[in-house]
Parts: structure tokens; sequence; C-alpha cells
């Protein structure tokens, strides 16, 4: 769930992945291994024949799914992205449970572009990340929220670009 911190002179967007949800999903990742167990190992099959192909289809799925869970227990990232008025600064940090926190400071001045990517879902309404390009070519998007919520952040943001002041 993205959180935002609000003040005069921060504003900061932050995703996390918390340890306990990395649990969950690798535990869950787990549940599809019994089908290999379960068709191919628990049976003690005799013999080999064309009838072990759908076993064999079916435990390479159920494998491929459950290394897919696992990778993203691991995998899923954390980011945070501050804008700083007063330092004229945007901080972007990231890490996943593989990586130590990496933190990359980039001034006002070499943020490209600022913008509102939107998310197309089958079940329920669309909703709206920011989406910020740097001139060294990196994108980092973040945030999942409702439309108005989203436009507001963004002219938030280009109102603490533009301004030449320090508060």
């Amino acid at each position: 769930m993205p959180q935002v911190i609000e003040s005069e002179t921060q504003l900061e967007f932050s995703e996390r992945m918390s340890p306990v949800a990395r649990v969950i999903v690798f535990v869950f990742g787990c549940v599809p291994l019994l089908a290999p167990y379960e068709l191919l190992y628990k049976p003690h099959w005799h013999g080999h024949g064309w009838f072990m192909v759908i076993p064999i289809v079916i435990a390479t799925g159920a494998t491929l799914l459950a290394l897919a869970f696992m990778a993203a227990a691991f995998l899923g990232m954390s980011q945070s992205l501050c804008f700083d008025v007063l330092m004229r600064t945007v901080i972007y940090s990231y890490e996943n449970s593989l990586t130590s926190l990496r933190r990359r400071r980039y001034a006002f001045t070499e943020v490209a572009e600022v913008d509102l990517h939107e998310h197309h879902w089958d079940s329920g309404p669309n909703t709206y990340g920011l989406q910020v390009k740097f001139t060294d070519g990196r994108q980092v998007e973040i945030g999942n929220y409702t439309k108005p919520e989203a436009e507001r952040y963004l002219q938030r943001v280009q109102d603490m670009l533009r301004s030449t002041n320090s508060l």
C-alpha cells in the first residue's frame, strides 16, 4: 500500500513490501509444489509411457508457478521518492530482500518529466501512478491512486519543481 507523507517543504511517496508479506507470498509459492509430489512421486510409477506426459506437464507448470511466487517474495521492490523544496532535490531509494538499500539523489534540474501513468484493471476502477523521468534515463513509477488523488500529487510535485525560492 503506497504511503504519502506531506509537509510544507517535502513530499514523500513510499511503497514497502513488509517481511510478513514476503513470508506469506513465499508460503503460497510452496503450495503448487504439492502437484509434482502428488502426481509423480507419491504414486510410485512403475515404467514410463505416454500416460506420463500429462502429469509431467502439470508438475512442470506447478513448479514454474511456485518459482515465480518465490522470486516475487525475494525480489519484490520497496521504494520511496522524496521531493525536498529546501534542498531542491529528489531522493529515490529502493531495495529488495537480496540487495541493500540504494539511494540516488537528483537535483530538481535533473527531472526531465513528471506525469501520470494509468493502470487499467479488468475488475474495478483504473488507478494512477506518478511517473518521474530523469535526465540520466532512469524512470520511476510510484503509487496507486484514484485520479483526483494522483492529479493533486502531480500538481503538488510540479509546483515544487517550479518553485524558485526556498521556503
